[in-house]
């Protein structure tokens, strides 16, 4: 068993966040969160309630970042050292 914790999203080097990510299992991810976002939009654009599509691409979004923090580098503010 590894001891340390396996990484699916880098830390950015300048600025908060994560950066692309370093592994299939982070691409994976990735690739599902953007068919996902596509696939939505297109079906609930066609509704009146414009609300339902923000909702969902904020549920898809929280989701994402959920998985960031949990498989990823320590987020922190990095800056520019030049």
């Amino acid at each position: 068993m590894r001891s340390e914790k396996e990484i699916w999203f880098r830390a950015k080097k300048i600025g908060f966040g994560w950066g692309p990510p370093v592994c299939w299992q982070g691409w994976i991810v990735l690739l599902i969160y953007g068919l996902l976002m596509s696939i939505g939009i297109a079906v609930l654009q066609q509704t009146r309630y414009h609300g339902f599509v923000l909702s969902y691409m904020t549920l898809l979004t929280c989701i994402l970042i959920v998985i960031c923090i949990w498989k990823g580098g320590p987020p922190r503010w990095h800056l520019n050292d030049q």
